[in-house]
């Protein structure tokens, strides 16, 4: 999970990291700054999904054969949009609606 910085993965994602944990600031900035209009903004992590690049990380995190497909994450995605809260709102969130540290 390359956003998160205490689950920081063993693998080589400086850039990638680093543009996912600055978004991360982005929404959180969001969040602060437009939650008193009624926002709700986080950012949402989609899953290990089965393209070719959650392919190619798999074997990095012990996977064989990664079994959520794009259309499945997006499902979830879009199930976890439909429900969201004020409670979530600034909070780093999964497709599955558990939240995430930083």
């Amino acid at each position: 999970m390359g956003a998160s910085i205490e689950r920081t993965i063993p693998v080589p994602s400086t850039v990638y990291g680093s543009s996912k944990a600055a978004l991360n600031y982005i929404t959180r900035s969001i969040h602060k700054e437009h939650s008193s209009e009624g926002f709700i903004v986080f950012p949402i992590h989609p899953g290990m999904v089965d393209t070719d690049m959650g392919q190619s990380a798999a074997p990095l995190f012990g996977m064989e054969k990664l079994t959520m497909s794009p259309f499945q994450s997006a499902e979830a995605v879009f199930n976890l949009v439909d429900r969201a809260t004020a409670e979530q709102s600034g909070r780093f969130m999964s497709y599955d609606g558990t939240e995430l540290p930083w």
